[in-house]
């Protein structure tokens, strides 16, 4: 038996070798189809005696895809983890499975592999708070990464391209381990948070070198919005999106780019605050998704449109709806009516031609209306003002337009529960119109009075017989007509001794008090063309004045000027036409006169056109007086009253 064992020795030894040989000539293969186009050749899997490099970390560089490479033990779904240069990144938590570890721990052959070629998680893994660069090497040995240098020739800008979705993190950009072969330097983050939230960005470190480009863009809309730029970027600075999503662009035209490092979080966006009506008011519950505004027209203006809009969640979150506008209508029937307002249609502007407007009041049982004339201003043609006794056309008149020049100070009483009114414009001219204020009150109590620009008070305000009431006027405004205090009397039919008085901006006055206020005539009505008004503001000796002037939007021909001095022969401090933003002026002493003056040639229509002047009691050295405005520059100074220390500043 032994002697034919040791025949067969020699054939087993020649398989043995032919078994060898073969193999090694495939792994020689398998070598070479692994080479670098440069003639290097690199081991494209990890292998048991690998494992002690450590844990491998996402790269962005572009794996080596060989043609004719087709390695063992793989499925054709291992395959699929290739990133292409331009593919979109994603990171997980831990920044990577490990391959292997130190010492002598050993991992199988094809667990390496898997981990070489598998995709890489969704970004949504990401841990809040890293620093998302982008851009790392995969690692190499030092022989690997030389051969590498000598064998590279792509110049495409190094990729790092970036779609987050975390609430909170870092970025830096562009990443300090991005390669330096590369001839331009072009990374690009999107940050994307929940509807409803927006995106603060934060600049926590800058250090750019010329020709470097970073860009803020807002891309949650139709249109990109830009929001910052380098010329403007320091550290500190706050970005805000207005949308969901905001995109870092950055640009160098070198390699060796400097970089910024930034942090972003979400914030809650809310809808922008309605805009305010015109004759109406409105009310916010929250400006947040699910929030509600509310709207309301002032006496004798109606609503159009939709009286409570929504705050709906979105990219941007937005109202539910258009706001709506307060309109004066030309007619309509108001029952159960307390207190209110008619005014013509346009007013305080001007009403339109041909028009017939019938409003017909209805108080509740057992009451009377009472109207007071705000104001009756119609074109002198043939244009009527109606009011009638009772609930139609053919009821008797109280009030005619046409046969009366001035207006019933004291009102107008009706004595059922109805008012007619019409308006009847034609189509020759047209002027402000009416505004009339009504009320109703019961039998056995006077009417409720009513002073417009000024205030009242009452020792009753059910307006019973005996009670008192007392008038003021508004700061800038002088009370003519009528009687300071009235009383309630009459106990068969109850009346007011005497009519309220009127509060109206007049034309010129002397004013001694430490503080008040200047109007142009009629404010905030138009002033009349041709007027020629004086005020004189005199204050202590020892003190001087300071003049704030918050509106001043008079005629191109109108002047309104003011001498520092208590006559017209005094130095200008400053003259004025057409409109100017809010401004203030310093006297030289304790006296101030203001002189306006109005084209006769030119009549000013509009509400609101005119001016309002505050004027102060100041110490009479703890200011310097205003500096002039330049050309082509602007001046900004250190506080907002030139007190002493002020440091004003000019700029071109």
């Amino acid at each position: 038996m032994m002697n034919t064992m040791r025949d067969y020795v020699p054939v087993l030894l020649v398989v043995v070798e032919l078994m060898t040989g073969a193999g090694a000539k495939a792994l020689a293969s398998e070598d070479i189809s692994s080479k670098t186009p440069g003639g290097s050749t690199v081991n494209q899997y990890s292998t048991t005696q690998e494992s002690a490099r450590g844990p491998p970390v996402v790269s962005t560089v572009p794996p080596i895809n060989n043609p004719i490479h087709q390695p063992f033990h793989r499925s054709p779904s291992q395959h699929k983890g290739a990133l292409s240069p331009h593919s979109q990144l994603h990171f997980f938590d831990g920044g990577g499975s490990s391959s292997g570890s130190s010492g002598d721990k050993r991992l199988p052959q094809e667990s390496s592999s898997m981990h070489t070629s598998a995709r890489a998680p969704h970004l949504s893994a990401v841990l809040k708070d890293s620093v998302y660069s982008g851009c790392s090497p995969t690692p190499t040995t030092a022989a690997e990464e030389q051969e590498t240098q000598q064998s590279t020739t792509m110049q495409s800008p190094v990729p790092c391209q970036l779609n987050l979705t975390g609430p909170e993190g870092y970025v830096e950009a562009p990443p300090q381990l991005s390669s330096s072969f590369q001839s331009t330097t072009d990374c690009s983050y999107i940050i994307s948070v929940y509807m409803g939230y927006g995106v603060e960005v934060q600049v926590m470190n800058v250090n750019l070198s010329d020709g470097d480009k970073v860009v803020f863009e807002d891309v949650g809309h139709e249109e990109n919005m830009m929001l910052a730029n380098e010329s403007i970027l320091m550290k500190g600075l706050v970005v805000r999106s207005h949308s969901n999503q905001i995109a870092i662009r950055f640009h160098s035209p070198t390699s060796q780019a400097r970089s910024v490092l930034l942090r972003y979080q979400a914030f809650v966006l809310s809808c922008v605050f309605p805009r305010q009506l015109v004759h109406g008011d409105v009310s916010v519950s929250s400006l947040h998704s699910g929030g509600e505004a509310f709207f309301s027209c002032r006496n004798g203006y109606r609503l159009q449109g939709p009286s409570v809009l929504t705050c709906r969640n979105a990219s941007t979150p937005y109202w539910s709806g258009r706001e709506p506008h307060c309109l004066a209508t030309c007619g309509g029937f108001i029952v159960n009516v307390r207190a209110g307002r008619i005014v013509s249609p346009g007013f305080p502007n001007n009403y339109s031609n041909n028009l017939t407007c019938h409003w017909v009041l209805e108080a509740p049982q057992g009451h009377k209306l009472h109207v007071h004339f705000e104001k009756v201003a119609l074109a002198e043609d043939d244009d009527r003002l109606l009011i009638k006794n009772g609930d139609n056309i053919d009821a008797a008149v109280l009030y005619d337009s046409y046969e009366v020049e001035y207006l019933p100070v004291e009102g107008l009483l009706s004595t059922s529960r109805h008012l007619f009114i019409e308006l009847t414009t034609d189509s020759a001219g047209t002027s402000t119109g009416a505004a009339l204020r009504y009320q109703a009150f019961t039998t056995g109590h006077c009417y409720e009075p009513f002073v417009r620009y000024g205030n009242l008070t009452s020792s009753d305000n059910t307006w019973a017989l005996g009670a008192l009431v007392e008038f003021g006027c508004d700061p800038g405004y002088t009370m003519e007509q009528g009687s300071v205090t009235i009383e309630c009397i009459n106990p068969n039919n109850p009346q007011w001794n005497d009519t309220e008085p009127a509060c109206r901006a007049v034309c010129s006055g002397e004013m001694t008090d430490s503080a008040g206020v200047v109007l142009s005539p009629n404010w905030p009505e138009a002033y009349d063309k041709g007027q020629d008004c004086i005020w004189g503001i005199h204050v202590e000796e020892d003190k001087r004045i300071m003049l704030d002037i918050r509106v001043l939007n008079i005629g191109k021909n109108d002047l309104l000027t003011f001498y520092d001095g208590d006559d017209l022969t005094a130095k200008v401090l400053g003259q004025y036409k057409g409109s100017k933003s809010h401004f203030k002026l310093y006297t030289s002493s304790a006296d101030v006169t203001i002189q306006f003056q109005s084209d006769p040639a030119t009549e000013v229509y509009g509400y609101g056109n005119g001016f309002v002047i505050h004027f102060f009691e100041v110490t009479r050295n703890d200011t310097c007086p205003e500096l002039p405005e330049i050309t082509n520059g602007w001046k900004s100074s250190s506080h907002p009253d030139l007190v002493q220390g002020t440091v004003v500043t000019y700029q071109c």
